[in-house]
């Protein structure tokens, strides 16, 4: 059945009619043989009988994934690894390794660049740190020689503070009680030198604490003056003045504390942004290493990608270039089959039609399977020179129901496409059914004769064929129509 043309293989009754050069008067000689010839005759004989009808079509075809991811090459350059062909990887797994010195040099050179740029910028913030701490601290320094000079300055304005002026009095107080005792011990001194009482050098000790007390007492009646006076005009103005220079400092200090600030932490931003510039330097520096390696976006059985003249191999040092497929990786999960249906056969084909499917490396075994497309344009077949033919086929694809390790992409299938089943029904070898024009004719053995009888057939295949009509079960054919009837 495999090695059969597609136009032999249909499975209508073209094959059926045998156009007879029978004359009329033949056909009376078959009448009369029909009557007359017994049934023990050397033709071999069939018992009509009931049972299921099975019509194909057989097509060979090629096993592959429904779903296939190829991975294609990002960069030019020689492959130094590649896992072997047939390997089963998982999703993550690298595939293919190129060169990838430069980029191993380029990220350790971007690393070092980042430590110089995290150090750098520790640095500055340090710096950074001092100075606005040492601004903060002139600042405040500033605002409390304002403050002192506004208390200063009120603080005369208020005078004579009522503390200053009680200890002033009391200063000159203590000062007259002090030249009092004084001058009345200076007083009496004079006599008692001349009468002996005491000697000359108390006198004159008594005499310079008299001096001394007169000038404490004058000191104190200046200071008590100069208090319950107040504050002078010039101390007045000497305080607003000091008071003005201080406020201006304090305010100059606040507006140019904003800019210095400002610019203190551009320094630290310049600083950061080296860093995120090493750090961009780093991430791109992990990709194009990364680039250097291909991952298997999913798990799957590796089959080289055939490259221009028809090699299939990809070995170590191989030059590739960006864009070329490399390796692909079907999806083991769903495995489907195609191949082509000649155009006299397509009109039997139906969507979910059942398939049974053999592998030529597995012989004997058979795998069920389901039509899931047929192919809306004809298209011309093609040798194996691929050279197109005149004769028109249909793509089809089969899904394979089994998930079985033995099919596998790029395996030969002999496709046995299921397009009419008939469960108990009539049939009949093929060969025992004769076509008289539009008539279809079988020779039943009634007893010692040979009846010819009209039937109505169905359906058929390569062996047997659907009776419908003008046959009962357990009847007997001839399994070939009589020499006088040929």
């Amino acid at each position: 059945m495999q090695g059969r043309s597609p136009s032999s293989r249909t499975t209508t009754l073209t094959k059926l009619i045998v156009a007879l050069p029978v004359a009329v008067l033949l056909g009376s000689g078959i009448y009369w043989y029909a009557r007359s010839a017994p049934a023990g005759t050397a033709l071999g004989l069939v018992e009509v009988r009931r049972g299921d009808l099975i019509v194909k079509i057989t097509e060979p075809g090629e096993v592959r994934a429904s779903q296939s991811v190829t991975i294609t090459s990002r960069k030019d350059g020689p492959i130094v690894y590649v896992v072997p062909e047939g390997t089963q990887v998982k999703a993550g797994d690298v595939v293919v390794r190129f060169d990838s010195t430069q980029q191993e040099i380029a990220l350790s050179a971007a690393r070092v660049e980042l430590l110089s740029a995290e150090a750098q910028l520790r640095r500055t913030q340090k710096d950074v740190e001092a100075q606005r701490q040492k601004l903060a601290a002139e600042l405040a320094r500033l605002e409390a020689d304002s403050r002192v000079a506004q208390i200063e300055l009120a603080d005369l304005k208020k005078k004579p503070l009522r503390d200053e002026y009680e200890k002033a009095r009391l200063e000159l107080e203590k000062a007259k009680v002090t030249f009092e005792h004084a001058a009345k011990k200076r007083a009496l001194l004079p006599d008692l030198v001349k009468k002996g009482f005491v000697t000359q050098g108390t006198l004159d000790e008594a005499e310079l604490n008299h001096l001394a007390a007169d000038a404490g007492m004058q000191a104190a009646q200046f200071n008590f003056a100069k208090i319950a006076a107040g504050a002078t005009p010039e101390e007045l103005e000497k305080a607003t003045i000091k008071l003005t220079q201080t406020q201006f400092a304090f305010e100059k200090a606040q507006v140019s504390l904003k800019p210095q600030l400002d610019a203190l932490e551009a320094s630290i931003e310049r600083q950061r942004a080296d860093v995120q510039r090493a750090q961009n330097l780093i991430e791109k520096a992990k990709d194009e290493l990364e680039r250097t390696q291909l991952r298997a976006p999913q798990g799957g059985l590796a089959v080289y990608g055939t490259r221009e003249g028809g090699s299939g191999k990809i070995p170590a040092g191989m030059m590739t270039w960006a864009g070329e497929g490399l390796i692909n990786l079907p999806d083991m999960a769903t495995m489907v089959a195609d191949t082509e249906v000649n155009e006299i056969d397509i009109g039997k084909v139906r969507m979910g039609a059942p398939v049974e499917v053999r592998l030529e490396a597995y012989p004997g075994a058979v795998f069920r399977g389901t039509v899931i497309k047929i192919g809306t344009v004809a298209r011309l077949k093609k040798n194996r020179a691929g050279t197109a033919t005149s004769v028109k086929v249909f793509d089809l694809t089969v899904q394979i129901v089994e998930k079985d390790p033995r099919v596998k992409p790029g395996l030969t299938a002999i496709l046995d496409i299921i397009v009419d089943q008939q469960k108990d029904v009539i049939t009949v070898p093929v060969s025992a059914v004769t076509s008289r024009g539009e008539e279809h004719i079988v020779f039943v053995a009634n007893g010692e004769k040979i009846e010819e009888r009209t039937v109505v057939l169905g359906s058929s295949n390569d062996q047997r064929v659907v009776v419908r009509e003008g046959l009962r079960r357990g009847e007997r054919l001839l399994l070939e129509a009589p020499p006088a009837a040929r």
